[in-house]
């Protein structure tokens, strides 16, 4: 369900319903709405059978990181490989269970789940913490230093095996309808609508919005009548009929005393409550809870603003670009080859990108297109009145006439932006970052191109992993502003890791 499709489910009914006359889910109107008992088995009370199984991937991948050090230490040293059977067990025994406790110490079990940046750098806290404690056992003399690297290679590989069986079990059982902890919105205007998009459109995130309750005989057009559960007055009982105990208050309309009369209300049988801030483009990744004499308040730094931060990101692309270089270089040559020898024209195509701070640059690719290719655009975009439509609202398309056949192998994979690392060697480019721009494009970011030039652009991105070409321009603009507002080295490697899955699976690319 997409906010589009809330909304045009929405227009077909009559514009304002009594909520009076509103029970179960149902309206009174001359359509009926979609059945509430489409949501309201979703996700479980508390989220269990989700958190038992994110620990049982922990298990696994904490295990499996085990045996593959012990087995790489046992053909390096005699002195791991002279350890018993039990020995070894109740070594990895315990690396399990250090990492167990470390990571419901930092909120990897937490009853909100975190955001998979922020699950991303726990688990390398963990490691690292293990690692210290690991570090001072062999300065103590406790294990000879062979079992001591052992554990350490298999502590090394936690930080990596953890984060990607979580993801492994998120993709395919994200989607399940027990999975995740059922929230209530509290709220119905244009933020409560947004958030409900947000949620319904990532339940493996596990918050799983069974409706919401709203005061107002109207609420916002972009949410479905059918998600309508009640007044707050009977907010208790609607959390006890639907065995919730999370609720998430999405509303300006509150003033200070009734926002801390409704979570204080004891009878109403909501334990957990996600305040959400007013300022929809708050950073989230930069924002933690602090108490200011006596009140709550959120902290917020601004990590774009740090140099060394900054040096850490560009020490980390030259580093990672270098590496890949020394691997790669064998198909770059046989992509050159290809396209060399599959159409008339140049290997390489570049055009003027906007970079940081506005400067221009040239971003490189492997050509993919004929070399008459404006002309065969203008032809099949005056002949087909579709896709000038297609062409004028994302300035891609599906079916692009332009593209050879390697170049559509080429892009399909993402291979053709593989000389773009050329940019981020000089520094042009990074790794992870906004999508690249044109001149012509500017004027569709508005308000937002000031922070677009913040960053350099990235080769990959948050449009590259969250749905790419099938997304809409707007979404586009979104996810650049949330990548610049959020930034930190934590998503840079969320991003690097979900490029891997998106660029195998080829998804959302032509």
């Amino acid at each position: 369900m997409t906010l589009d499709s809330l909304t045009q489910a929405t227009a077909s009914r009559t514009p304002k319903i009594d909520r009076r006359e509103m029970r179960d889910g149902r309206a009174t109107s001359s359509s009926t709405p979609a059945p509430l008992a489409k949501t309201v088995t979703l996700g479980t009370a508390s989220g269990q059978f989700s958190t038992a199984l994110l620990a049982t991937a922990d298990v696994i991948a904490i295990f499996s990181a085990t045996a593959i050090s012990w087995l790489i230490a046992t053909k390096i040293s005699v002195v791991v490989a002279e350890l018993s059977t039990l020995q070894s067990l109740r070594l990895a025994a315990v690396l399990i269970a250090g990492h167990l406790t470390l990571a419901l110490y930092g909120g990897l079990y937490a009853a909100i789940p975190l955001a998979p940046a922020r699950e991303l750098r726990q688990w390398f806290f963990v490691s690292a913490m293990l690692l210290l404690g690991v570090a001072a056992l062999a300065a103590l003399g406790v294990f000879p230093v062979p079992v001591i690297g052992w554990l350490m290679l298999g502590i090394g590989l936690v930080a990596i095996f953890a984060p990607i069986a979580r993801t492994i079990v998120r993709l395919t059982l994200g989607k399940s309808r027990w999975w995740g902890r059922r929230v209530v919105i509290v709220g119905g205007g244009e933020l409560a609508a947004r958030t409900l998009h947000r949620l319904l459109s990532k339940p493996q995130l596990g918050l799983r919005p069974i409706g919401f309750v709203d005061d107002q005989s109207t609420s916002s057009s972009a949410i479905d009548p059918a998600l309508y559960l009640g007044t707050y007055s009977e907010l208790a009982e609607i959390a006890s009929t639907h065995g919730t105990s999370t609720a998430v208050i999405a509303s300006d309309a509150f003033d200070a005393d009734e926002m801390c009369q409704l979570v204080s209300r004891t009878p109403c049988g909501i334990r957990h409550w996600l305040v959400l801030p007013l300022h929809d483009h708050l950073p989230s990744l930069w924002t933690s809870a602090v108490d200011v004499g006596g009140r709550p308040a959120l902290s917020v730094s601004n990590l774009l603003a740090s140099p060394w931060r900054r040096a850490v990101k560009r020490s980390f692309d030259l580093v990672v670009t270098l590496l890949g270089l020394a691997l790669i270089w064998p198909l770059l040559l046989a992509l050159a080859l290809l396209v060399k020898f599959s159409s008339r024209g140049p290997v390489f195509y570049s055009q003027e990108r906007v970079g940081y701070g506005g400067s221009r640059f040239r971003a490189w690719k492997f050509r993919s297109m004929h070399l008459d290719a404006e002309e065969l655009l203008k032809r099949h975009l005056a002949a087909d009145p579709a896709l000038r439509e297609e062409w004028e609202a994302t300035h891609k398309l599906k079916h692009d006439p332009r593209v050879t056949w390697i170049g559509r192998i080429m892009r399909r994979t993402s291979l053709d932006e593989l000389p773009q690392v050329f940019n981020v060697l000089i520094g042009e480019m990074s790794l992870v970052g906004p999508r690249p721009i044109v001149e012509a494009e500017i004027v569709k970011y508005g308000d937002r191109y000031g922070s677009y030039q913040q960053v350099v652009p990235g080769i990959s991105g948050l449009w590259q992993v969250s749905g790419r070409n099938n997304t809409t321009y707007r979404e586009r603009v979104e996810l650049d502003e949330f990548y610049v507002n959020n930034w930190s080295p934590w998503l840079d490697l969320y991003i690097l890791a979900c490029t891997v899955k998106v660029v195998l699976l080829g998804e959302g690319a032509y």
